[in-house]
Formats: structure tokens, sequence, C-alpha cells
């Protein structure tokens, strides 16, 4: 028998499986929406934990950055005109004063962590934190270093005069090398002064602090006596002994001079003769100077006469450091050489003259002949020298005056005739000019503590 069934259980039994799939639907779209919000609370969880660990981290960061201020900060106080270069106290302070702000921006809210700020924020926050903390981490490290240079700079200052005594002694010592190798009796003494030089230019350029002068002035005795000991073995080498032969030590000053010049440089040439000349600074330019570097290549020694050439004796202290400190400088630049020997103008020195000399660790070399060349022709100046020279004298001529390059020649083809041997002043004097000795011969010298006197022979052919 067929059972027949009304539409109302048709339509009930089609409903059923629809309310199952919404039901099914319903629990999925909640252990979805449960899901969504755990993950979204996890993650700004993680970003919440990871920027207060920034926080903390950037807050240990600024401590250590505090403290570096507060040891920087006595330093900083310091006058720039006690430092060697105030450039150094700017940079300095500069950086301890942008240590500061950083401290108190990371204070504030901008480098802050809060629950209220989205997973988004959090980790834009945790990225500035972490910078502003290596910024700090960075500037923790550069403000010893800073203050360290300040303190340098300082020392440096205090020991200003010393270290330009050094400075020049170095430089002198490096010539004094480059002009004896192979030139010396005993190599040692040349190996002992490359060492001493080496290492006093360690203490001019390496970072490190010196406060006490007494560390430089040790540096600068040891060069001292080690460029004596090569001096000594040079003379040695080169073989005559101006106790015993008619030795004469030729000088020109007032140069270099462009029309001159030249010919007192040939005049040399063609009679093989080593002479030392005596520059006036102002006259050093860029005519003059490759004649400057084509003597010192030849191996006459390259020396300072002077900015202008001033009555010395007249000017006050600080005039008579400018006239002499500018030459020197000016004459290294040209030949790379700082002059270690000085000839005041007129031959007039003073305790002033002397202890400048000594503070550019140089000697005074004055002269005991001279040929008056500003008022002779070039016959009464050929005259002048062969009637006055000895053996053991230094003789001046001026490389400006015509006279003197017209009659050099011949008054060194002269001397040599009559036995006279042309020596650097080294080797007439039998050793290196001692700083703040003045010497007018090689047997009249005026030492340190003794008062001013003319060259007595000078006065008699005057």
């Amino acid at each position: 028998m067929v059972q027949h069934r009304s539409p109302r259980d048709k339509a009930g039994r089609s409903r059923r499986p629809i309310a199952v799939i919404v039901a099914i639907a319903l629990i999925a779209a909640l252990a979805i929406g449960g899901g969504v919000v755990w993950s979204w609370r996890a993650r700004h969880g993680r970003a919440l934990a990871q920027c207060e660990s920034a926080r903390n981290g950037l807050i240990a960061e600024t401590d250590a950055l505090r403290k570096a201020v507060e040891s920087s900060s006595s330093v900083m106080s310091v006058s720039p005109s006690s430092l060697e270069d105030a450039g150094v106290l700017a940079t300095a302070r500069a950086e301890v004063q942008s240590s500061r702000q950083l401290i108190d921006r990371t204070a504030g809210d901008d480098y802050a962590c809060s629950g209220e700020m989205t997973a988004d924020e959090l980790d834009s926050r945790t990225v500035a934190i972490a910078e502003a903390a290596d910024r700090a981490r960075k500037q923790t490290k550069t403000l010893p270093v800073e203050a360290a240079a300040v303190r340098r700079s300082t020392a440096n200052k205090s020991n200003e005069a010393v270290r330009y005594t050094l400075r020049a002694a170095v430089s002198q010592a490096k010539e004094l090398l480059s002009d004896t190798s192979g030139k010396v009796t005993d190599d040692s003494t040349r190996v002992r002064l490359k060492r001493l030089a080496d290492a006093a230019d360690r203490q001019l350029t390496d970072d490190e602090t010196i406060s006490d002068g007494a560390e430089y002035r040790r540096s600068i005795d040891g060069l001292n006596a080690a460029m004596d000991a090569v001096t000594t073995s040079n003379i040695a080498k080169l073989g005559v002994d101006c106790a015993k032969a008619k030795c004469v030590a030729l000088t020109f000053d007032d140069g270099p001079d462009a029309t001159n010049t030249p010919p007192v440089i040939r005049a040399l040439q063609e009679t093989g003769t080593v002479a030392t000349f005596f520059s006036v600074g102002q006259h050093i330019d860029e005519r003059t100077a490759p004649m400057l570097r084509q003597l010192r290549d030849s191996g006459h020694p390259i020396e300072n006469h002077t900015w202008d050439h001033p009555h010395l004796r007249t000017l006050s202290r600080s005039d008579v450091a400018s006239q002499l400190t500018r030459t020197s400088a000016l004459v290294e630049k040209t030949v790379g050489a700082y002059p270690s020997m000085i000839r005041p103008p007129y031959s007039e020195w003073s305790n002033d003259v002397r202890d400048q000399a000594v503070a550019m660790n140089s000697s005074i070399i004055n002269f005991d002949v001279m040929g008056f060349d500003w008022e002779k022709d070039a016959k009464g100046v050929h005259d002048a020298v062969l009637q006055w020279t000895r053996p053991g004298d230094i003789v001046l001529l001026h490389d400006l005056q015509g006279s003197t390059a017209q009659a050099v020649k011949g008054i060194i083809d002269d001397l040599k005739a009559e036995g006279f041997t042309f020596v650097t002043i080294e080797q007439l004097l039998g050793e290196r000019p001692k700083p703040g000795y003045v010497y007018y011969s090689r047997t009249q010298v005026v030492r340190p503590g003794e008062s001013w006197r003319p060259s007595t022979y000078f006065a008699e052919q005057w």
C-alpha cells in the first residue's frame, strides 16, 4: 500500500540539511573569529614585549651616555685659548650637546611603549628606539675619545715651545740622515739617530697625551747628541782635518736673487766648491725657490738670514721670533729641511736672539772676513777676501750683489791656489754647531752665558 506524505512533511525534511549547514557555518565563523582575535592579541603582545625590551635597552644606553657626559664635562670647560687646536674643543662640545639632547629626547613619549598602540605602531616604535640606543652607544664611545683629544690638545699647548724645538730637531735629524748616507765611518751613529728621530716623530704625532715637557726635552737632548755623533763620523769620512789643513768656509747672505745667484751657482759648480747660503725669507718666491732647491740638491746648506733683514737687537722678543721662525718655516717648505743655523743681519745679536736660536735648535753663525761687496767692484771684493782670509775663517759674501757674482770664481780659484780647502761650517769647526752658540770662526766662539762681542779680527779688517 502506497503511503502519501503531506507537503508540510516534505518541506520540513528539506529545511533540516540547510539548518545543519548554517549551524556548521556559524560554528566555523565563531571559531575563525576567535582565532583571529587570539592571533591579533598574540601579535600585539609580542610587539609590546619587543618594544618594552628595546626601551629597557635604551634606558641602559642613555644611563651609560649620561655618565660619559658627566665625566667629560670638566674637560669641556677649558678655554679655547688653552688648546693647541681650538677646533678640537668645538667638536667635543658639539658631541656633548648632541648627547644631552639625545638623553632628553629619549626620556619623552616619543620613545615610550603603550598597550594602546597598535602592533604596527609598536613595531615602528621598536625600530626608532633601537636606532636611538645605537646612537647613544656610539656617542658613549665617542665622548671619551673627544675628551682625550681635548686633554691632548691642552697638554700640547702647554708644551708648545718645547714641541716646536723638538719638531725642528726632528727635521734637522732627517736632513742629516739624508746628507750622510754612505758618508760616515760608523754607520751605527746613523742607525741610532734614525731610531731616535722616529721615536720623537711619534711623540709629536701619536694620540698619546704627554703632559710633562721634560719628556720632550729628553728627546731633544738625545737627538742633538746623536746628530753630534753622526756629524763627527761624517767629518772623519770626508777626510779633511781643519785642525791641520788650511780650511775656509764660504758663505753667502741676502739671497736668493734672480739675477746674481745663478752666476754664483755656476761658479760653485765649475770649481766643485761647497758653500752655505743664508737666505732672506721675503726673497724666496716662485722665481728664486728653484735656485734654492738646486743648491740644496747639490749639497749646499740653506740657512736662515731673517725675514726682511732688520737690526734684530732693536726688536721685541716676539718680533725676533717672527723674523726667524717665518724664515725657517719657508726654507723648510721650499727645500724640505729646517735650518739649523741662523745668521743675524749686520752680525748683531742679543740674548733674545740667542734664546730664540735655542728655541729653534739652531746655532748662530757669524763671520770674520767680508768682501764689502755692497760698496766695492769685483776686483775690490776679490782683493779684500784674498788679503784677509786666514785658515779657520768664515767668509761672508752676498749673492745679492753683482760684484760678488763677478768675483766669486776668481776668489775660489786664487784661494785654492794658496792652498786653501773650502769646507762646510761643520768641517771647519770640527763638530756640529751647538744650539745657542755663536761662531765667528773656527777659534772664536761665544758660548751660552757669555756676553755679546764682535769678531775681533773683523773689527780689525773694518
